[in-house]
């Protein structure tokens, strides 16, 4: 299943997500890393 930088940040917003598996999400190549930091800086 690919998981896309909406769903990632669509989880993480909601608590469903914690760093550390945005981390690996990017690792992975699932997001980039400017989406990564985008993510992790979104309140």
């Amino acid at each position: 299943m690919f998981m896309d930088y909406n769903f990632w940040k669509s989880a993480y917003k909601l608590g469903w997500a914690k760093e550390s598996q945005i981390q690996r999400a990017f690792e992975r190549a699932m997001i980039t890393e400017e989406e990564k930091n985008q993510i992790l800086d979104t309140e």
